[in-house]
């Protein structure tokens, strides 16, 4: 795991954390957001000028938004730390995260086959980050 090279305090850690973090929580609040202004289907509305407008206005997406464009420099600035070969498998837990995050926060179910899936990419990480 990236833990395993790299301290728990520096700076690597910090940004991949960060990544892992701001990623999850971001999809979180996004769909907290749009399940507030669209109890049914998005779709007929989506390009709506009131509907666009609505989104933006959204604390939950507005904050979600921000979140997900500060993951992406966090990953920038793991891409340039980290190798590819490890950084992209180990982004599998964004998954992760955003399965138990949506279990807890938004009050979705996790299905069997959705739990051995996340006991699976764990392990992955562990493997790879050991090797």
């Amino acid at each position: 795991m990236v833990f395993l090279k790299y301290s728990l305090f520096s700076s690597t850690t910090f940004f991949f954390v960060g990544w892992i973090i701001c990623c999850s929580v971001g999809q979180i609040l996004i769909k907290r957001g749009l399940n507030q202004l669209f109890k049914f289907d998005v779709t007929n509305n989506l390009f709506k000028l009131n509907t666009i407008r609505s989104i933006l206005k959204n604390k939950y997406i507005s904050f979600g938004l921000l979140l997900y464009i500060l993951s992406i420099f966090f990953s920038i600035i793991c891409l340039s730390i980290i190798d590819i070969s490890i950084l992209s498998p180990m982004g599998t837990l964004i998954i992760v995260m955003v399965v138990v995050l949506s279990y807890l926060y938004l009050k979705e179910s996790i299905s069997l086959f959705q739990g051995i899936g996340i006991v699976l990419i764990i392990i992955g990480c562990i493997v790879i980050g050991a090797s």
